[in-house]
């Protein structure tokens, strides 16, 4: 079983890269931009998603290798995950062409 939990982290780290480096960008929801030649939107969306993959990640591992965490852990992470979420789209909205 912890093979299992170990690959679906593996797999969103694998995600993360692969959107890091301008590939599957098609994924992204709300991405119409999302065709070849990718434009520096997309790019841009795709660095910031694969950060949140990395994020993902590294909860997911956290949950199944150190399974006796406090709860007030737990609501420091949601917290933090909560501003960092905020944080990116702020980001992304302020690099984009959305402001006019």
């Amino acid at each position: 079983m912890q093979i299992l939990q170990l690959l679906g982290a593996l797999i969103f780290l694998l995600f993360g890269l692969a959107l890091r480096k301008g590939k599957l960008l098609f994924l992204i929801a709300g991405n119409n931009n999302a065709r070849k030649p990718y434009n520096q939107q997309s790019k841009l969306a795709g660095r910031y998603v694969g950060i949140i993959m990395y994020g993902a990640a590294i909860a997911l591992l956290l949950v199944y290798l150190v399974p006796n965490l406090p709860d007030s852990f737990w609501i420091f992470i949601t917290i933090f995950f909560i501003l960092f979420m905020i944080g990116i789209t702020y980001l992304f909205y302020k690099n984009s062409n959305l402001r006019k």
